[in-house]
């Protein structure tokens, strides 16, 4: 497994480098989605195409790298941004210059993005899909 990973590595750097802008944050991405590649190779399943597994990996922890990008950033609301002890003019107004430019962007999303983001991010719901109940089952 090892072995096919690493020929993988020029299209895992591709992809993560895609998904994070950046290369040197998509080798950080890649390093941890082979690391847990390799800690959870039981999970992976003979006969299915590891490829798509690596990418899977990735995307999750591209996912759940920037949930905690945004979790910190909407934590570091104005009010919260007031109380903070100690911190440097400079680093507040850089703090508060990133926060409009993320409201910004989220501002510039399609409703239905901006609304399945905002109940991902900020109410901590699943971004998985619910049965639709049928009116018959629900009138009951």
């Amino acid at each position: 497994m090892g072995r096919d990973i690493v020929t993988l590595l020029p299209r895992l750097r591709r992809f993560a480098a895609g998904l994070s802008g950046s290369a040197q944050d998509g080798d950080d991405i890649v390093q941890a989605a082979c690391l847990r590649a390799l800690e959870r190779h039981y999970q992976w399943e003979p006969g299915t195409r590891l490829d798509s597994w690596m990418f899977r990996i990735i995307r999750n922890l591209w996912l759940d790298g920037r949930k905690s990008a945004w979790s910190r950033l909407v934590k570091s609301d104005d009010d919260a941004m007031t109380a903070a002890p100690g911190g440097s003019l400079e680093r507040e107004l850089e703090a508060r210059n990133e926060l409009a430019l993320a409201r910004k962007a989220i501002a510039a999303l399609p409703a239905q993005q901006r609304e399945v983001l905002m109940l991902v991010t900020v109410e901590g719901q699943t971004y998985e899909r619910q049965p639709i109940r049928s009116a018959s089952r629900s009138a009951r």
